[in-house]
Formats: structure tokens, C-alpha cells, sequence
């Protein structure tokens, strides 16, 4: 994984992102434990955290809440904003 470029570990972020709202409960464990794995690299860097503040606005709900909750260190009140949205229903 140290190998991976910030665009290879956004696009394997955003899936497992996706991935935790599957069904099937142990599909959705393992992603929401990949998104958060992968988190602690991308925050590393400037690359990875521009790849995730990008991610709050994708046209996945769950990308962007877990995009959103992961960029609250670094772009607060836009998290929040993007937080607040998906909380009343509305798109970001």
C-alpha cells in the first residue's frame, strides 16, 4: 500500500466509502474498516487530503458523509455543510 499513488488510494477510498452502505452487514464492516485504513494515509499528504475534500462532493451520498466526517480537521465548516445536507435528505 506505501506504493500506491494518492490517485490509486482516493479511488480504493472511494469505494470502500461506497461500500458501507451495502446490505450485507459483514461487505459493509469490512469497507467502513478499508475507508478508515485508508483515510490515515490520504490525510498524510496534501494530494490525499485535496482527493478527499473532492470526495464531499460526489454523487454518492454515503462517499460524501464519509468524505465529509473524514475532512472535518481541515475544512470544517464545508464538512459540516455538506454533514448538515445529507442529514435533512437534500444532495450537496
Amino acid at each position: 500500500m506505501a506504493d500506491a499513488s494518492a490517485t490509486e488510494l482516493i479511488a480504493r477510498y472511494r469505494e470502500a466509502a461506497e461500500q458501507t452502505a451495502d446490505p450485507e452487514q459483514l461487505v459493509a464492516t469490512q469497507a467502513a474498516h478499508d475507508a478508515h485504513e485508508l483515510y490515515k494515509q490520504l490525510r498524510e499528504t496534501a494530494e490525499g487530503r485535496a482527493g478527499l475534500t473532492a470526495l464531499m462532493y460526489d454523487a454518492h451520498p454515503q462517499v460524501r458523509r464519509w468524505a465529509a466526517t473524514h475532512c472535518l480537521t481541515w475544512r470544517r465548516e464545508t464538512a459540516r455543510a455538506v454533514l448538515n445536507e445529507l442529514n435533512r435528505g437534500s444532495p450537496s
